[in-house]
């Protein structure tokens, strides 16, 4: 026998045990390799879905703070001026800052049925603008849809007063910071203080100033647009 042949006969069974082997192993490495990818692949799915989970209760709690503020924010705005109630808080505010009012006063017209600021129509007229600004920069192939303002879609309304007060400076100053600590959503405007002076003649040229000069007060007076807000 050759050399060849005891090889053969050596190597021959064992070659085909092996290819037996693998044939019968291959397909089961292939679907222990499918099963991998696809537990892979759900293990993908499986975190992605907890992030958008994740993500959903963070907006959720988001959304909820945010409601729970604009019901705490209109919770501060009342359904009426109420004004009367308004100014025994300013006048304890006053006490407490050793200031006095001195009046209390419905605001200059500026025209025949304008009060003289505006708070709201103000935004208003600023939003107006930006959208022609906007779209007056786009592309002229850019159709756009042209839409009228609304003239108060924030449906708050806005009662305007000029307040006046006098005291010494730092008592003013004490009674601004008590002002703006109040509860109520109020605004303060266009303040100025004046004195009384008979050397300078412009000193009456103010609001503050001309009241100096007609209660005739030495001691400083400011005055301001007190603007209250209210959702009717």
């Amino acid at each position: 026998m050759t050399p060849f042949q005891e090889r053969i006969l050596t190597f021959g069974p064992m070659a085909i045990v092996l290819t037996i082997a693998v044939a019968f192993t291959f397909p089961a490495y292939n679907e222990s390799q499918t099963e991998h990818n696809e537990v892979n692949a759900k293990k993908l799915e499986y975190e992605g879905i907890m992030a958008k989970a994740a993500d959903r209760d963070r907006l959720s709690k988001v959304r909820n703070t945010l409601q729970t503020d604009i019901d705490t924010l209109r919770k501060t705005i009342p359904r009426a001026p109420y004004l009367d109630l308004l100014m025994l808080d300013v006048e304890h505010m006053a006490t407490d800052s050793k200031v006095d009012i001195i009046g209390l006063e419905a605001p200059e017209k500026v025209s025949s049925n304008q009060p003289e600021t505006n708070d709201v129509e103000e935004i208003m007229k600023a939003r107006t603008e930006a959208a022609a600004v906007a779209t007056a920069i786009k592309p002229p192939s850019t159709v756009v849809k042209k839409e009228e303002p609304k003239a108060n879609p924030f449906g708050i309304k806005q009662l305007t007063r000029r307040l006046y007060i006098t005291g010494d400076y730092d008592n003013l100053i004490a009674f601004m910071r008590r002002l703006e600590a109040y509860q109520r959503i109020i605004s303060m405007k266009n303040l100025t203080i004046a004195i009384m002076s008979d050397q300078d003649p412009n000193s009456t040229k103010t609001a503050a100033g001309d009241k100096a000069q007609k209660l005739k007060l030495n001691k400083p007076v400011m005055t301001f647009l007190l603007n209250v807000y209210y959702l009717p």
